[in-house]
């Protein structure tokens, strides 16, 4: 009967994050919103009560909307916040 072959680990270290030469992603900024989470749920849902309004209330379009609907209320909080800084 043949021996059975043991594999041996390797002796190489691990590539660390600090050794990668990838260039380094940009850190988006970002702002503070002057209102609670629940008052941005709130207007988040709402705008996108009006975006699936305006087409007519499709079927299986809910989350498109959502998304749509959070990254208008999310810009024009940055808007405002950076207004009033400015």
């Amino acid at each position: 009967m043949p021996k059975p072959i043991v594999l041996q680990k390797s002796r190489r270290k691990p590539i660390s994050a600090k050794t990668k030469t990838a260039p380094a992603k940009k850190k988006q900024e970002r702002v503070a919103h002057p209102i609670s989470p629940e008052t941005r749920t709130k207007m988040i849902c709402e705008a996108a009560y009006y975006i699936s309004e305006r087409e007519g209330f499709p079927q299986g379009r809910s989350e498109q909307h959502w998304l749509q609907a959070e990254e208008q209320i999310d810009a024009a909080l940055v808007a405002q916040a950076t207004a009033g800084t400015a």
